[in-house]
């Protein structure tokens, strides 16, 4: 078993018991309308983005002898349940929250670690590198693309020309 699939397998199992001590998904806030153990369950499947079919069949008891239809209506019905759906949500927000916290601060330890790299490196060549990084992450230092075009005396005599006759009219 791979080291990521292992990691997934412990976070769902330790998750699926926090939800049954809680009886409140992973992440969500406290105060809610309490959910049920399988309900709990299925909300943070689907906020760690299973389906719903597949999060109701790993959070509900499921015979193999169930129909998929009957799984399929038991599923869809459940997540447009209004708690259900605020508990979605909520979780999904905080994550976002989480997301953006995270960018933030993998910038500001980027930042940092090439500042550190160009006052204290001993070689050269990375103090510079390491400066450049540092201008083009603030904004310093900005791609421009110049273009020249090269146009006759006569020709730009004679569109200078038509442009003052126009302004005349």
């Amino acid at each position: 078993m791979s080291d990521k699939a292992e990691i997934d397998r412990l976070v769902h199992k330790v998750s699926i018991k926090e939800c049954k001590s809680t009886a409140r998904p992973y992440g969500a806030p406290e105060g809610r309308q309490r959910l049920t153990a399988k309900q709990t369950a299925f909300v943070s499947n689907v906020a760690k983005g299973m389906s719903v079919i597949d999060a109701y069949i790993n959070s509900y008891d499921c015979s193999p002898n169930t129909s998929r239809r009957n799984i399929s209506v038991s599923a869809n019905k459940l997540s447009k349940t209004p708690k259900i759906v605020r508990e979605i949500n909520s979780i999904r927000k905080t994550e976002q929250a989480l997301n953006i916290h995270n960018h933030a601060e993998t910038r500001k330890l980027v930042v940092e670690e090439l500042f550190k790299h160009a006052m204290e490196s001993d070689n050269e060549n990375i103090k510079v590198k390491s400066l450049h990084l540092l201008g083009q992450a603030t904004g310093l230092f900005v791609e421009r693309v110049e273009q020249t075009t090269t146009i006759s005396t006569d020709r730009l005599k004679s569109e200078l020309e038509q442009s003052l006759d126009q302004l005349k009219h």
